[in-house]
């Protein structure tokens, strides 16, 4: 009997996390199904494509993929075509597509059973700062629902938590929308946990992650060792100059990017790991940190982050917007951490999800 076979469209695979977790699903799946790839935008592979996915090449667009989302896109007839005749020629039981520009494939994509996979909240728009902003936004505020919903509404949608669940099926009603929540594979570091951080922070330095309350709650509570800070972004020069500002910049350390292990390391090293973004859409260090049994303390800003940290690990999640009580939690956990269990750590893993995928397309 033949395998029943899965195609995975995405942007592009530049190394972030919804390239990471799609690849990894599709890696785990092949052992099962018949597993195919497209990638529009093949210019940077900053991930490893495993040899049991079988990959597609189509024409590259980088144009399209680096577009903003919300303007329409004037597809050339050639180029649906060769979508389409890849689409149909790889004849796979499932198509997901996903994660972003790709979402417009749906004005002329078809296939009898097919998901399109948002990963963050599509929505969210970076705080504004003089008037001219704050008007940009607030016309976008009321025109992105109407474009979105002309795009998506009755698709098969699949979201990463039920905050955006919601909040999609209130601009599609006609959509089917599901919630898979994201798993991880586990890391095997072979030794014992020895704390060199105090605390890590680990993402983009940007605004929507909100790293400056993680320097200023570490600053504000009784912790005295050093804080990691993992990760690149326009926000780093300003960082630097709060610690500055706060003196602690001999206890903060400016790590940039640095390899999938060495993460996994310095992780492992910590007391605890801070998130204090402003939006996420399930942040995977939060789940890559309790499967390394390190105690998270984190902003519950979406119920994603609530799946993530449930039960006993609860007692790290913080009011949004507050960096005192920040502050007051990690204090709290770091002087009584959390138990972190092996079902903790199964209902955030890879395993966990990809059960969960194929009981939800019916694969």
């Amino acid at each position: 009997m033949s395998k029943k076979r899965l195609l995975f469209i995405l942007d592009h695979a530049y190394g972030g996390g919804a390239e990471s977790i799609t690849i990894n699903l599709a890696e785990s799946l092949s052992h099962e199904y018949h597993v195919g790839l497209i990638i529009l935008d093949r210019t940077k592979l900053s991930i490893n494509i495993p040899d049991s996915i079988t990959q597609i090449i189509i024409q590259n667009n980088s144009k399209f993929i680096n577009s903003n989302f919300w303007r329409i896109k004037n597809h050339s007839a050639e180029y649906k075509h060769e979508i389409q005749n890849a689409v149909d020629k790889f004849n796979a039981n499932v198509l997901i597509i996903g994660f972003w520009n790709s979402l417009h494939l749906a004005s002329f994509l078809k296939h009898p059973q097919l998901y399109y996979w948002i990963h963050g909240d599509i929505f969210y728009q970076h705080k504004a700062k003089s008037f001219k902003y704050i008007l940009r936004n607030f016309f976008r505020k009321i025109r992105q629902p109407y474009f979105f919903k002309s795009l998506m509404n009755g698709q098969n949608i699949i979201v990463v938590n039920k905050d955006l669940n919601k909040k999609i099926a209130k601009i599609c009603s006609e959509s089917k929308i599901k919630t898979l929540y994201n798993g991880i594979q586990s890391r095997s570091i072979n030794q014992e946990k020895n704390i060199i951080w105090d605390a890590i922070y680990v993402g983009r330095l940007s605004s929507e992650k909100q790293v400056d309350h993680a320097i200023k709650a570490f600053s504000q509570s009784n912790l005295t060792g050093k804080m990691a800070i993992v990760g690149d972004g326009y926000l780093k020069d300003t960082l630097i100059q709060l610690s500055h500002d706060l003196n602690i910049q001999d206890r903060v350390c400016f790590l940039g990017w640095l390899a999938p292990d060495q993460v996994a390391q310095h992780i492992h090293s910590s007391r605890l790991l801070i998130l204090s973004s402003q939006t996420e859409g399930y942040p995977l260090v939060v789940s890559e940190a309790i499967l390394l049994d390190t105690p998270v303390v984190a902003y519950k800003c979406c119920e994603g982050i609530c799946h993530q940290l449930s039960n006993q690990l609860a007692s790290g999640l913080v009011p949004p917007q507050n960096i005192k009580v920040l502050a007051q939690t990690i204090n709290h956990v770091s002087e009584s951490a959390y138990t972190i269990t092996e079902i903790d750590k199964r209902n955030l893993s890879l395993d966990t999800m990809k059960d969960r995928f194929k009981e939800l397309t019916g694969i």
